[in-house]
């Protein structure tokens, strides 16, 4: 092809500057949008199982009462590499809960941003979550128990990505609940915990559970962390994909309906190329370039504007979870597959719109276009409708829907510019509103209690406090195949008032 080929090819760009903009617009903030969640979410599943893996993330934890024995008891067990006990314990301090936890060695091990492991009893190491909400710092002191640790570092854990109190506290308050991690000399007594790394099911950790009489076995698959975050992961790549399919559906549309017209206008022209012996792919290359170079602009444009917005939506996720070493990666292959696949969109529907000029001749495309003639619409069927619409409405409805691939680009054009609307404003409000509203109307306690259950064969301790005034529920119920009594009372029920009453009017219980 000569020269004056590519000078025609910018020319034509020029007079069709707004349209290509518009569509390289949309090129960028759909190429920008799926790297940026891409990258988000490949970065997010790498460092977290990097953590997982270089911290040890245990694959099962056993809750109970145990001896050391107990510990080598399933270290004897099949598919155990690991077995280390360890203790656990709650400590609350005003409105601050913290969870002390006994350091292990080589299974869940703390990931330490700053400081030192501790070197003695006194010592501690605090996560981060909870050092920045109360802006703690290492050779600060806490009060735990009535007694003072020094914070020696700050640190995340794989078991605590997300900040989970528990089952029935999902969203626990930074500023309200943290965990410490201690030296193993810091408890006396027997551990509560034992947990194992290898390759264990659920049906052989029950069976370990049972053989060192552990009252829960849960896999790491069955934690809450770990679901919360498997289910981030899958969250982020659906909006990954989806939304910058409506993007692609917008550019196809937009450059079908715009060379659509511009082969209509310039139809004189390309007849008269035809008869001068230009071929027809040199009339095609034209019309595809000028589609093909906005789209390998905008495509790189959209790379690097995804690496500008990177580290922010990063710093987002990061209010909700804790992942070190959470950054923005430069994939070369997402990068490149994107380009191509924009200039395939864009040169494919360029060339889908344009293709019907070769069949006719040049005497046919020199011709005067004659206008297509309107048809009936639906609503002209309903003549009751439409004989008490005015003159001005009927013209436009006639001449909206006389296009049709331009009305369905331009409705396109507003439901996905809607969409995103709507999903960006309640994405960056979502969290922030959905934290309120728990802590403010769903979890509106101040303490959480949680007791053993009391075995049928045994006198329940709310029985003795009944008498003829009070009313209550009782019924059996069943939990891990065995029967247990549950008492039900009024709301206003004192078991200490009670007491107090009895012992005043002389009852001995």
């Amino acid at each position: 092809m000569n020269r004056s080929i590519y000078k025609l090819i910018f020319r034509k760009m020029r007079g069709h500057l707004s349209q290509l903009l518009g569509m390289g617009l949309l090129v960028i903030v759909g190429v920008a949008f799926f790297i940026t969640l891409t990258t988000i979410y490949r970065s997010y599943e790498e460092n977290a199982e990097h953590l997982f893996k270089t911290q040890n993330y245990a694959e099962v934890t056993f809750y109970g009462s145990f001896a050391d024995s107990d510990v080598e008891k399933v270290l004897d067990q099949g598919g155990i590499d690991q077995a280390q006990g360890r203790f656990v314990q709650d400590y609350k301090e005003g409105e601050v809960t913290l969870r002390v936890i006994s350091l292990t060695n080589s299974i869940n091990d703390p990931y330490l941003y700053e400081g030192t492991f501790p070197q003695t009893s006194e010592e501690c190491l605090i996560l981060k979550k909870h050092a920045v909400a109360r802006q703690i710092e290492i050779g600060d002191r806490l009060i735990v128990d009535e007694h003072e640790l020094i914070v020696k570092g700050i640190v995340a854990s794989p078991e605590y990505i997300y900040l989970v109190q528990n089952d029935r506290a999902m969203m626990a308050q930074g500023e309200r609940f943290g965990v410490v991690f201690v030296r193993a000399d810091y408890f006396d007594g027997s551990i509560n915990e034992i947990v194992a790394s290898g390759n264990i099911e659920t049906a052989a950790a029950d069976k370990i559970g049972n053989v060192i009489g552990a009252t829960r076995s849960v896999l790491r698959a069955d934690q809450l962390n770990y679901n919360l975050y498997q289910d981030d992961l899958n969250q982020i790549r659906t909006f990954a994909y989806i939304f910058p399919l409506i993007f692609a559906l917008l550019i196809v549309m937009i450059v079908y309906v715009m060379l659509k017209r511009t082969i209509a206008k310039e139809q004189r022209q390309i007849g008269v190329f035809k008869a001068l012996g230009v071929e027809g792919s040199e009339i095609i290359f034209i019309y595809v370039a000028q589609a093909g170079i906005i789209a390998l602009v905008s495509a790189i444009l959209g790379c690097f504007v995804a690496m500008l917005l990177c580290d922010t939506i990063i710093g987002f996720f990061s209010a909700m979870f804790e992942v070190p070493g959470l950054s923005f990666i430069l994939y070369p292959f997402l990068w490149a597959g994107m380009v191509l696949l924009s200039l395939a969109i864009c040169m494919l529907s360029a060339l889908v719109s344009i293709w019907h000029v070769l069949k006719p001749l040049p005497a046919q495309l020199l011709r005067v276009r004659m206008p297509s003639g309107g048809r009936k619409l639906l609503l002209e069927r309903i003549t009751f409708i439409w004989r008490r619409l005015s003159f001005h409405t009927r013209y436009s409805l006639k001449s909206t829907f006389r296009n049709k691939g331009r009305f369905l680009a331009v409705t396109l054009g507003m439901c996905g510019s809607c969409a995103l609307l709507t999903f960006s404003f309640g994405f960056f409000n979502s969290a922030e509103h959905t934290q309120s509203v728990y802590f403010k109307e769903f979890a509106r306690y101040d303490v959480l209690m949680e007791f053993d259950v009391t075995p049928l064969a045994v006198e329940h301790p709310v029985i003795k406090y009944l008498d003829r005034i009070n009313k209550a529920l009782m019924m059996p119920v069943i939990i891990d195949d065995e029967e247990y009594r549950l008492v039900i009372v009024e709301s206003d029920f004192d078991m200490q008032e009670i007491e107090t009453k009895k012992l005043e009017d002389g009852v001995i219980l």
